[in-house]
């Protein structure tokens, strides 16, 4: 990602690139100040409407900003992509694994919840070490195969 932001942002072969620092930090200050109080929300939206109703909201918004940078990575896209991911990591990061908790801890009972928090918990990581191998083995060539223009 880091690649990603720099050819997108900085102009030139320069090495170094204070836009693309400046905008990972505020990035990361905004989603955090956005996440703390997008959570209580998030959680009395699922009271509301359901705990599974809401958990499809975070998964549907988290397919747009990587569909943006994979459909061209100019800096206009670039910066579609920058806002969008912002905006929707405040209402996305961590309500994915704290809804899909509540869920297990509403609808598993007794000495199964326990076992359910456990396989929840490991196939959350195991996608995560299948994500960074495919990442890491599998041909640039093979994963982004958009035409570029």
């Amino acid at each position: 990602m880091t690649d990603v932001t720099v050819a997108a942002v900085c102009s030139g072969i320069n090495d170094s690139c204070s836009l693309a620092v400046y905008l990972t930090g505020v990035q990361q200050v905004t989603v955090g100040l956005g996440t703390m109080v997008m959570m209580p929300v998030i959680g009395n939206l699922s009271d509301r409407y359901g705990i599974k109703a809401l958990l499809t909201l975070p998964m549907c918004l988290s397919i747009l900003p990587p569909a943006i940078l994979g459909y061209r990575r100019d800096t206009n896209f670039f910066y579609a992509f920058y806002i969008t991911k912002t905006l929707f990591d405040m209402v996305c990061r961590g309500a994915v694994d704290c809804l899909s908790q509540a869920y297990v801890a509403k609808n598993v009972q007794g000495k199964k919840r326990i076992a359910m928090f456990g396989v929840l918990a490991g196939v959350k990581k195991i996608s995560g070490v299948f994500a960074t191998f495919s990442a890491r083995f599998l041909p640039v060539a093979s994963t982004f195969q958009l035409d570029k223009e």
